[in-house]
């Protein structure tokens, strides 16, 4: 399984696990780095990719995810 990262700023405020990703890492992973959270944790767990994809970039998060729509967000915003 490839896990793909996508940081929309170079400093990293936050990690936000995608709602394909186990609602349990963030507490598995705690002493890793102590700023996890899931979708879940901001009742996103529904919202439309583009939706997560803004509240994470406001708060200069990072969006883990194991499918590639961040991606193409990602590939949209900064056209490469």
């Amino acid at each position: 399984m490839v896990f793909s990262s996508i940081t929309y700023m170079a400093e990293l405020d936050f990690l936000v696990f995608d709602n394909n990703l186990s609602a349990r890492l963030p507490e598995i992973l705690i002493d890793t780095y102590g700023k996890m959270h899931h979708v879940r944790e901001y009742g996103l767990h529904k919202a439309s990719d583009e939706k997560i994809w803004d509240y994470v970039r406001q708060r200069k998060g990072t969006i883990f995810s194991k499918d590639v729509d961040f991606y193409h967000l990602l590939k949209s915003v900064f056209k490469f």
